[in-house]
């Protein structure tokens, strides 16, 4: 006890003295060698601190503010990943309710991909300190996204969103809402020139059927009826389609650009024999309703 307050009075020399008796008298107590790695990490030596407190902890120690002591000694340096999960796990089994600890236990599980114990310990905090709610709800938040928990994770989002000191903290929140209601998926853009390019994109999850030939800013249409003609010119392909409204015609430029389902494996120009078609296009100012994005061929129906 002695040799405690000494180290709270920063008298090092007392105190190590004393701790240094009672490890001769005592060899192999955890709690004296604990009190030796407080004196080194007093004195600045801080791998000597280190490496006391781990002999410490390897001694059967059961001090939580030891063991927490020791893994941010460990975090603020080189630490081994297992070495500070360890210490960190001793914390929070002496001592559950130390929220402290847990966050950063949550926090080094979910930068390490362990996503399920990282969860885990997110879970177990009642309620993060208003100084890491929005950390706490970010990291939260990825580790659901880890987890494939897209309705879990976009409400961790919101959450984080909420807390936001900033608009920058407030804007990275919602691309994790963003992140989890979608997902990844491929689309036609055009670049500077016209050109066509196939890009990256983010896809709503609940968008049963993603069409990568949509372009940003097409005002979509669809039409349905009766594929009576198609026109061939050096242009491309026109459909003459039968609808309720009338007849219209859509421009196929490029056949390899179109989305076909159920389609023949190709198209002969002239009259057709009649059959259902479903066109999604893009609307268009020019001559032509549109053009054809996606072209469905309703088996059995004409």
């Amino acid at each position: 006890m002695l040799a405690s307050v000494m180290v709270l009075v920063r008298d090092y020399e007392r105190a190590n003295s004393l701790y240094a008796g009672l490890a001769r008298e005592a060899p192999g107590r955890a709690d004296v060698t604990a009190g030796l790695g407080a004196v080194a990490f007093g004195r600045g030596d801080r791998d000597e601190a280190g490496r006391l407190w781990k002999q410490a902890i390897a001694q059967g120690l059961a001090d939580a503010g030891v063991s927490y002591q020791y893994a941010l000694l460990l975090d603020s340096g080189d630490a081994v990943e297992d070495d500070l999960r360890s210490a960190l796990q001793l914390t929070v089994r002496l001592r559950p309710r130390f929220e402290d600890a847990r966050f950063r236990l949550a926090l080094l599980e979910e930068n390490t991909g362990h996503f399920d114990e990282a969860v885990a310990q997110f879970q177990a905090i009642a309620k993060p300190a208003p100084a890491h709610a929005y950390n706490y709800w970010c990291s939260f938040s990825q580790a659901l996204l880890g987890l494939g928990r897209n309705a879990d994770a976009a409400e961790a989002g919101q959450n984080a969103a909420a807390v936001a000191p900033g608009a920058v903290e407030r804007a990275h929140a919602l691309q994790l809402v963003r992140m989890a209601r979608t997902h990844l998926g491929v689309q036609f853009t055009r670049d500077e020139t016209g050109q066509l390019k196939l890009t990256t994109t983010r896809v709503e999850n609940g968008d049963l059927h993603w069409n990568a030939f949509v372009e940003p800013g097409d005002e979509m249409r669809r039409a349905e009826g009766t594929l009576r003609e198609i026109e061939c010119a050096d242009s491309g392909l026109r459909l003459l389609l039968e609808t309720a409204s009338g007849r219209i015609a859509i421009a196929i430029p490029d056949p390899s650009h179109v989305e076909m389902r159920n389609a023949p494996s190709e198209f002969v120009c002239g009259a057709q024999e009649p059959s259902r078609i479903i066109v999604d296009y893009a609307a268009s100012k020019g001559a032509v309703p549109g053009v054809a994005r996606g072209i469905e061929f309703v088996r059995g129906e004409k």
